[in-house]
């Protein structure tokens, strides 16, 4: 799940859009290390001829001598852009206290909407399973409560003029697999755990990946639903 969000993250920071990643299951080492492999495939560099290194090469220090340049004098240095600034912001946010709760996600989007040029666009939120509930949603269901209110502060964010929030579950394992003995493509079951994600999402997503799909470097997307244009009856291949 962390891969395709820094994938989102990356790619909207890059067409200008300025994005929050709070992370709650990755140090910032191994978010930049994601950070770093993902930007390093951008077809700017194709001219490079560089065999791309993976984020686990990164974080490993498993690089060669060209690859090791490339990464740091060509991809981070685009990256950081010190002198011609065409790219958005990319925060990077670890929560360093364990109950993390809804009102510290707001309070620090709040920090770095008023921090940076042209406000917050974009906020990934990694995971939110991960949040605990306030204290008066403790007895309802937690989760279903969390997606709700995420929904709603989403909506309401910035006196009304939103902000768009990606935030990645786990699929059941009953749906999971489902999918596998149907060529890859989920059913509206795979997420019956958390009723919410379907009923407040704007666009419902899946991901599949296998080991065939693995070793072609491919992984299958599917949209479930969307609230503002019609679903796609096949799966794509990214």
């Amino acid at each position: 799940k962390t891969g395709s969000c820094v994938n989102w993250a990356v790619s909207a920071a890059t067409h200008g859009s300025n994005v929050l990643y709070i992370t709650m299951e990755n140090n910032y080492r191994q978010l930049l290390c994601q950070i770093l492999s993902c930007h390093s495939a951008d077809p700017k560099f194709y001219d490079k001829n560089i065999e791309l290194a993976t984020h686990s090469q990164i974080y490993d220090a498993l690089l060669s001598e060209e690859q090791e340049d490339f990464i740091n004098n060509t991809v981070y240095k685009d990256l950081i852009q010190r002198e011609a600034r065409t790219y958005g912001s990319l925060f990077v946010h670890h929560p360093e206290k364990v109950d993390y709760t809804l009102t510290d996600v707001r309070n620090i989007c709040l920090k770095y909407h008023n921090q940076c040029e042209g406000g917050l666009d974009f906020l990934v939120l990694d995971a939110p399973s991960l949040l605990v509930p306030e204290k008066g949603a403790r007895d309802m269901n937690s989760r279903n409560w969390i997606i709700r209110t995420l929904k709603t502060f989403a909506v309401a964010f910035n006196r009304g003029e939103g902000l768009a929030i990606l935030c990645p579950h786990q699929i059941n394992r009953d749906g999971f697999e489902r999918a596998k003995k149907n060529d890859g493509v989920y059913d509206h079951k795979c997420v019956a755990d958390l009723n919410e994600v379907e009923r407040s999402s704007d666009a419902l997503l899946t991901l599949y990946l296998d080991d065939n799909l693995k070793a072609m470097g491919q992984m299958k997307l599917q949209c479930l639903k969307s609230r503002h244009q019609g679903v796609p009856q096949e799966p794509f291949y990214i």
